[in-house]
C-alpha cells in the first residue's frame, strides 16, 4: 500500500507540476504578446510623429514661400509706387454743348468700394471726402499698421491710379486701452 501512496503522491505532484508549468508558459506567452503590441503600438507613433514633423516642415516651408511671395509683391509694388506716373492724355471730347449751358463734373461715388475694401482689409473707413473729379481724402483705422496699409493694393486693383499719404495722420493712439492705427490717404482715380 506504501507503494500506492508514493505512486499516488508523485502522480499528483507530477499533475500539479504540469499545470504550473503550463500556466507560466502561458503568462510568458501572454507577456510577450503584450511586449510585442506595445511595440507596435510605439513604432506607430514614431511614424506618426515623424509624419506629423514632416508635415510641419512642409507647412513652414510653404509659409516662408508665402512671405517670401508677399514681400516681393511688395517690393514691386514699392518699386511702381515709386516711379513716377504719367497720366496718359484725354481724347479730344467729341460732344458739342450749346454755348451758355454750364455743365457741372459729377465726381463718382467711390465710397461703397472703398468700405467693402476696408472691411475685407479688417479696417474702417472713418472720413471720405470727394477733393475733385478723381481725388477723394480718405481716412481709416484699424488694430494694426497692416490693415489700413493692406487697402492700398485692393484699391489699384479697382481702378486707384494714384495715391499720396498724410503722414501728420498717420499714427498710433490708445483707445479704451487698445491700440488704434489710422492712416489718410488721398486717391486718385
Amino acid at each position: 500500500m506504501n507503494k500506492f501512496f508514493h505512486a499516488v503522491i508523485i502522480l499528483a505532484i507530477l499533475i500539479v507540476s504540469a499545470y504550473f508549468s503550463f500556466q507560466y508558459l502561458e503568462k510568458r506567452a501572454e507577456k510577450k504578446d503584450r511586449i510585442e503590441k506595445r511595440r507596435q503600438e510605439l513604432e506607430e507613433m514614431r511614424k506618426a510623429e515623424e509624419i506629423e514633423v514632416q508635415r510641419r516642415k512642409e507647412e513652414e516651408r510653404q509659409h516662408e514661400a508665402e512671405i517670401a511671395r508677399q514681400r516681393a509683391e511688395r517690393e514691386k509694388l514699392a518699386s511702381e509706387r515709386s516711379q513716377p506716373i504719367h497720366p496718359l492724355p484725354n481724347p479730344p471730347r467729341s460732344v458739342s454743348l450749346p454755348t451758355g449751358v454750364a455743365t457741372k463734373i459729377q465726381a463718382v461715388d467711390r465710397r461703397p468700394t472703398i468700405e467693402a475694401i476696408c472691411r475685407d482689409a479688417h479696417c474702417r473707413l472713418i472720413r471720405y471726402e470727394v477733393k475733385g473729379e478723381h481725388a477723394y481724402y480718405i481716412m481709416v483705422e484699424g488694430p494694426d499698421h497692416n490693415s489700413v496699409s493692406d487697402i492700398l493694393d485692393p484699391l489699384i486693383r479697382a481702378g486707384m491710379v494714384n495715391f499720396t499719404e498724410d503722414k501728420g495722420k498717420f499714427g498710433v493712439r490708445l483707445v479704451k486701452g487698445e491700440r488704434v492705427y489710422t492712416a489718410a490717404y488721398t486717391l486718385r482715380w
